[in-house]
């Protein structure tokens, strides 16, 4: 009786996992059919821990957040969308107090990141079709709603069916991680059919990100290729790497020798960075990144402790400005203007809790046979995955994309998922302490 009851506990767990994958196999192409496929792995997941769920530090900062935005929508000035609003972030913290439960095993994790990786094909060709192909077309079927605008938006920029170029920027850099992260494994392993079924992902991940043109998408996806180049020992990848973005910024800014440097560098680079390539595009000093910074922290000086409520910049802006923007272009900056500066750091320190302890056992790791290295490098691309969407939405927002906000969410569930499992499993030194 004892072991139908632990075979039907494993099946029933092994299907809320799945539920979990499926989810981020289908949230590119549909939010609709993601969330009917995650949030039962979720509501499983928090049954069989409804008795430990508040035991845990993490989740008893998730509940006292959460009592935060809702007392901030209380007093908040946005009308209905304060309440709304709040949809883009209260489930998606109890994705994270739950869902990492069904994400402990390496294996899982390993299938997550893969889902990532080989999931990004199709979207990376409807994005050169768009632009190449002039492909364009609408299908909206309820579940489905995909808008391909022929030649790409914004100036002939890649945006798929993702409605906006960031959008599509911030996406790609999940499967450009994990890519990366296989890729550097397979070269370690000389695994070299894979090595090059990978390079040639890698290839088609890349060129989409250039095509969006996106400058904060190509920082953050340089910084992670050097990062796990160094982390593989090609340092000769990595001064190559450094010195041609050294060049480039050079070509956009430098104050001598930047037309000679010009004629070797294509425009297509420096151009961007230095703001030459739009520059025949009219805008107000309003659209500019840092005004935007400005008033959002004048928002969170004139009601620092709850904020203005959700929205609440979008309606501010657009009255003082004549300009409506939909966020500040910084989550940090729209949280603190719109929740206040007690749950704006709250956040930010379960953020860098999960962050930091990934770093800190990163770095403790205690390598002692080929296992050992892998799992290091999983948690590493994990790791690297959640920085890249931090300091993506340093510079724009992207919680207002269903896509990202989950997918982003379940990465980070996953991180957390990594740290529980080698800091007790895979480290002889964090073993102790976690004892």
């Amino acid at each position: 009786m004892r072991i139908g009851s632990i075979l039907r506990q494993a099946s029933a767990e092994a299907l809320a996992t799945t539920g979990i994958l499926a989810g981020v196999t289908l949230a590119p192409y549909s939010p609709i059919l993601a969330g009917l496929a995650v949030v039962p792995a979720l509501g499983w997941s928090s049954w069989q821990q409804r008795s430990q769920l508040l035991k845990s530090p993490l989740n008893q900062a998730l509940l006292a957040l959460s009592g935060l935005l809702l007392l901030s929508a209380l007093v908040g000035t946005s009308g209905s969308l304060r309440w709304l609003g709040l949809a883009n972030f209260l489930p998606f913290f109890w994705l994270l107090a739950v869902a990492p439960a069904l994400l402990l095993k390496p294996s899982v994790l390993r299938s997550l990141l893969w889902i990532l990786a080989i999931g990004s094909i199709p979207v990376c060709c409807i994005g050169y079709l768009q632009l190449y192909a002039n492909l364009g077309f609408s299908l909206k079927l309820g579940i489905i709603h995909w808008v391909v605008d022929a030649g790409g938006r914004a100036s002939g920029r890649m945006d798929a069916f993702f409605g906006y170029p960031n959008w599509l920027a911030a996406y790609l850099l999940m499967p450009w991680t994990a890519a990366l992260g296989f890729w550097g494994e397979s070269l370690s392993q000389r695994r070299w059919r894979r090595w090059l079924g990978l390079s040639l992902l890698l290839s088609l991940l890349g060129g989409c990100l250039l095509l969006t043109d996106s400058r904060n998408a190509w920082i953050v996806a340089g910084a992670i290729a050097l990062v796990l180049a160094l982390y593989e020992g090609l340092k000769w990848l990595v001064w190559g790497g450094i010195g041609y973005a050294i060049a480039i910024l050079w070509a956009a800014f430098g104050p001598t020798g930047r037309v000679r440097l010009r004629q070797w560098i294509p425009a297509f680079f420096w151009a961007r960075f230095s703001g030459d390539k739009f520059a025949d595009i009219p805008r107000s000093p309003a659209e500019s990144r840092l005004h935007q910074w400005q008033f959002a922290w004048q928002m969170t000086e004139a009601r620092p402790w709850l904020g203005w409520g959700s929205h609440s910049f979008t309606q501010q802006y657009e009255t003082a400005t004549q300009v409506w923007l939909g966020h500040p272009h910084n989550l940090v900056l729209m949280f603190s203007a719109e929740f206040g500066l007690p749950a704006t750091l709250l956040f930010l320190g379960i953020l860098g809790s999960i962050l930091g302890r990934a770093l800190w056992i990163f770095l403790r790791w205690s390598v002692q046979a080929p296992s050992d290295r892998q799992d290091q490098r999983l948690l590493l691309t994990l790791l690297l995955a959640c920085l890249g969407c931090a300091i993506f939405n340093t510079a724009d927002v992207t919680v207002f994309d269903v896509r990202n906000n989950l997918l982003s969410w379940i990465v980070l569930a996953a991180l957390q998922a990594a740290t529980t499992t080698f800091a007790t499993q895979r480290s002889p030194g964090l073993r102790a302490q976690s004892a």
